[in-house]
């Protein structure tokens, strides 16, 4: 027992009835309290007893025989009574914190029906700037393990046309039980159109210039779980964390774990979740300019990459960005702990500008007080990110001898040989033409790579881009005759 639970000496030791009361809910860990019967969403009460989330850090031996799940490094979880810290700690683990659950609805949260009858109401409000969409069905992709669609509010000054303009993406709640995010895009949803209507600035831009995508839960099965009395439920149906099941870094030592027990369990392979492919479709579909992913509860703002270098002027471009929005909201900034996320593939595949913001409120499901206080300070940081100028943007067209009128050159990859990437990172081109650049000011050669419409073939061009602050638009047309 000692070399097992490593505990240093017998007289250490817990009784033979704490061990009892330490192993029984593990031996069999219940997805809700003792004595509660799962509820439905719209009726789970004020004050519903919940177990406790305790954080422990320590060897990962002490970790396997407590069966504390994994989260990276040395950090590890167990659900349970909050008295069982003082026997996890005898076991050679390291107490780091003990989190209560919300009391939901009676701490102001939305739940899952209440959310969409929330952007529903948005929508009936700003009839001409708000609509529901299905992600799912707009690009084909398949249905989540419960039946469920991926659900966004798009936000534009003509919201039914699908218009020739940038597209944005906010996208929340990839982890269920951060229930604080999918009222963070609630409210950034409502501030974006008030503020719109109201005449303001930036708003303004952002609406009547692009169209902005948020997507309020990417993990609505396990939301709705947590809500039906598993609150600290982070992983998808299947088990996996969603923000590791992406393909770039996914195998790299800071993406996930190859463990199904580890709370940051990566899947068996990359899109191996209904839930990320859809995203992959989404990003396809909509080639995103920027894309903010919102994440509880570490108060801060991360830029690309995890363990993998951007070539530094990159990564001091992302930099001024992040600190800027950092500054608005009062958080720092800083790179990605991890890979595997959505992020990093909208980057590396899409050439996106893509942060993750950590919010603060010291838990994933801050009471009343404390998440109205960051749900609002997050607002001017949000403002700030969809508010930066694209330093390149334009169309991209090609043009033939059979084919004398330029057309978008679909699917076109940019890339910028002066640049020292690590992972071969594109920019892509959309199928109605529209690129973007997010480089430093000044001017740059551009390699455009794609297929020759006509034969198929492969056709390298390169051609000088000028990025500038205030954002600078440059169509160009290859003329492969």
């Amino acid at each position: 027992i000692n070399a097992e639970y490593g505990i240093s000496s017998p007289s250490s030791m817990p009784s033979l009835a704490h061990w009892m009361l330490l192993l029984l809910p593990l031996t069999a860990p219940a997805s809700n309290p003792p004595g509660v019967a799962l509820l439905e969403p719209e009726h789970v009460p004020s004050g519903m007893p919940s177990n406790a989330l305790l954080t422990l850090r320590g060897p990962k031996h002490a970790q396997r025989a407590a069966r504390c799940r994994h989260v990276s490094d040395d950090i590890c979880e167990w659900t349970g009574a909050p008295e069982a810290g003082a026997w996890l700690t005898g076991g050679g683990l390291e107490l780091i914190q003990v989190q209560q659950s919300s009391r939901f609805e009676g701490d102001g949260y939305h739940t899952p029906a209440q959310l969409l009858q929330a952007f529903n109401a948005l929508e009936e409000r700003f009839p001409e700037l708000a609509m529901v969409v299905d992600v799912t069905a707009m690009v084909g992709g398949p249905a989540t393990v419960g039946g469920r669609s991926i659900m966004a509010l798009k936000i534009s000054d003509n919201v039914e046309k699908d218009e020739d303009e940038p597209n944005l993406l906010l996208v929340s709640n990839h982890h269920a039980r951060e229930l604080v995010t999918p009222e963070i895009a609630l409210h950034a949803a409502t501030k974006l159109l008030e503020e719109y209507t109201d005449g303001q600035e930036t708003p303004t831009r952002v609406v009547e210039a692009n169209q902005l995508y948020l997507i309020w839960t990417m993990n609505p099965d396990s939301l709705d779980k947590v809500w039906k009395g598993d609150p600290w439920l982070r992983k998808n149906l299947n088990g996996v964390d969603l923000n590791r099941n992406y393909p770039v870094g996914w195998d790299l030592p800071c993406g996930g774990s190859d463990d199904p027990s580890s709370e940051a369990f990566r899947g068996l392979h990359p899109f191996s979740e209904p839930e990320t492919v859809n995203m992959k479709l989404f990003q396809k579909h909509r080639n995103f300019a920027m894309v903010l992913d919102f994440h509880s509860y570490a108060e801060d703002v991360r830029i690309n990459y995890g363990c993998v270098n951007l070539p530094s002027k990159v990564h001091q471009l992302f930099m001024k960005h992040a600190n800027m929005v950092g500054n608005a909201i009062g958080y720092d900034a800083g790179q990605s702990c991890c890979m595997g996320g959505d992020i990093h593939y909208a980057y590396k595949q899409h050439g996106s500008l893509a942060f993750l913001i950590e919010a603060g409120g010291g838990s994933f499901q801050p009471d009343s007080e404390v998440r109205q206080t960051v749900i609002h300070e997050l607002w001017p940081g949000i403002r700030s990110f969809f508010g930066i100028n694209i330093p390149i943007s334009g169309h991209a067209t090609v043009k033939t001898a059979q084919r004398p009128e330029p057309q978008p050159a679909e699917d076109a990859e940019l890339s910028v040989p002066g640049l020292e990437y690590e992972l071969g990172e594109v920019s892509r081109v959309a199928a109605n033409g529209r690129y973007h650049l997010w480089l430093p000011d000044g001017k740059w050669e551009v390699r455009i790579s794609l297929k020759h419409p006509e034969n198929g073939g492969w056709i390298e061009r390169t051609i000088e881009l000028e990025a500038k602050p205030a954002g600078n638009v440059q169509d160009f047309t290859i003329d492969l005759n």
